[in-house]
């Protein structure tokens, strides 16, 4: 009983989601950025993951430089 329940709840969403357009689309449609120039998009990765890795290190750096 709360299984059908459930499955209908499910299926109602799912039918409601996909008529709304919210099933996606064409690749990098959902994304905050354009995924026109690789070479952009590269840079754009790398500076997002090398920023947050490197700040404990600078961190670190400071706080031993400092007297």
């Amino acid at each position: 009983m709360l299984s059908s329940r459930l499955t209908n709840i499910a299926r109602k969403f799912t039918t409601s989601a996909t008529r709304q357009g919210l099933h996606g689309g064409h690749v990098g449609e959902n994304l905050p950025f354009k995924l026109g120039s690789p070479a952009r998009t590269t840079l754009l990765f790398i500076v997002f993951f090398s920023v947050p890795f490197a700040a404990p290190f600078l961190i670190l750096r400071h706080q031993l430089l400092k007297q």
